[in-house]
């Protein structure tokens, strides 16, 4: 091994371009190798591209080096070869490495398949980027789909089709009613917002019952998984008193979103509370303050912006987020997809970096069909313009159809 010709400016510079050339040199010994495989792993991507790519690197230290260089994999001489040796070698790597390796178009035809043929040992949003992979239409090698936005609507429109009890059907129908998703496309979808308008419970509760609560200093109890006993179902009722007063009102916001919602609906919220409710971590609450008739008009720009944060950043009500060990739901991304045509500003700038580079599949798309002109009216920058071309070199074939019509001009629309 030699070091090309060159004068470096530090003795640090010419040590890491000594280790380089170590970890690209097919002469290097595997206990060298490895040494310079802790060395990738903490942080030194070019020393990991160099060991990706290196066909005497071993093949455990090749299975994780895939998520830290999987285009540099993709070019090493004997990755087609190696289910030869080493037959489960895919099942080693983890699910997110094999993810970044769909980005690239070369990535080996024998690990897809292998995906592809399996029944069910691969999770089947894997399955599913397999198959819109570049290399799974040999005819032309490009796109899948001549019309992109078709595509892209036919695939929203299979995922609504199959969503489970576990996405977000309320976050949806609430994006739909902020405009961000047309109606038609959760047709097929339950709506789980609560039909109930607590009218039932406003004329069953005793009036003794409201006196209790309007005279008493008791307090709600907090949202607890669980708690729907008589008690809370008393403070439900009372809400929709006419002798409950708005102060108590203000008060019980915030304990239970069973009664935050019922306050939302009570026809003695005042326009003030609202306002306050419509921005509620709660969708539910969120989208029983909209219908209400008292609420101003600024409610609405309150919800779709507390509603906004909460779809980009994938988190709920501080109980539970939509991402897991196998990646986010489709219900989720679907959402994200929505929400990222209504952020504007710096907000929606940064998303562009952050789903351009990301590992699934689905927020890349949301990337190349929402980069946009700056509000001026001028061409949008070269960053940007930039951030299209790397997709438009995308090895999922819908992402890379979407990035190249957007090159040319074209823009995305939910309707045909």
């Amino acid at each position: 091994m030699t070091l090309p010709v060159k004068q470096y400016p530090t003795a640090e510079a010419e040590e890491a371009a000594r280790a380089r050339a170590l970890a690209r040199d097919p002469a290097t010994s595997v206990v060298q190798i490895r040494a310079l495989a802790i060395r990738a792993q903490q942080g030194e991507r070019r020393i990991a591209e160099a060991l990706a790519a290196n066909p005497a690197t071993p093949l455990d230290l090749l299975a994780t080096l895939i998520p830290l260089a999987p285009a540099a994999f993709c070019r090493n001489p004997i990755a087609p070869l190696i289910p030869l040796e080493q037959p489960d070698f895919l099942k080693r790597v983890p699910q997110p490495g094999i993810e970044r390796m769909l980005r690239c178009p070369r990535a080996p035809q024998v690990f897809l398949d292998s995906i592809l043929e399996s029944n069910d040992s691969y999770a089947p949003s894997l399955q599913e980027a397999v198959s819109l992979h570049v290399s799974r239409y040999p005819s032309t090698g490009d796109d899948a789909t001549e019309d992109w936005q078709f595509g892209i609507r036919r695939y929203w429109r299979h995922v609504t089709n199959r969503l489970d009890k576990t996405s977000p059907a309320d976050a949806l129908f609430e994006a739909a009613e902020l405009g961000w998703l047309p109606a038609s496309l959760l047709t097929g979808l339950d709506d789980p917002v609560v039909h109930t308008t607590y009218a039932g419970l406003m004329e069953s509760a005793r009036p003794h019952q409201a006196r209790q609560m309007e005279e008493g200093a008791a307090d709600p109890p907090l949202d607890t998984p669980g708690v729907r006993n008589a008690r809370v179902f008393q403070f439900v009722g009372a809400a929709f008193h006419a002798r409950m007063p708005p102060r108590r009102l203000r008060e019980w916001v915030g304990h239970l979103e069973t009664l935050d919602c019922a306050i939302a609906q009570s026809r003695y919220a005042t326009p003030e509370l609202l306002l306050q409710l419509a921005g509620s971590p709660y969708t539910t609450v969120r989208r029983a303050a909209l219908r209400h008739r008292a609420i101003p008009p600024e409610g609405l720009e309150i919800a779709q912006r507390c509603a906004l944060g909460q779809a980009l950043s994938l988190r709920g009500p501080g109980r539970y987020s939509a991402r897991s060990s196998f990646g986010i739901s489709p219900g989720h991304l679907l959402l994200r997809f929505a929400a990222s045509f209504a952020a504007t500003g710096p907000q929606g700038r940064s998303l562009w970096h952050q789903f351009a580079r990301s590992s699934f599949w689905q927020e890349r798309l949301t990337a190349a069909v929402v980069i946009r002109q700056r509000l001026n009216g001028q061409p949008m920058r070269r960053r940007h313009q930039a951030l299209l071309r790397l997709l438009a070199e995308d090895g999922n074939s819908l992402v890379r159809a979407s990035a190249r019509g957007r090159l040319r001009g074209e823009n995305f629309t939910w309707e045909p």
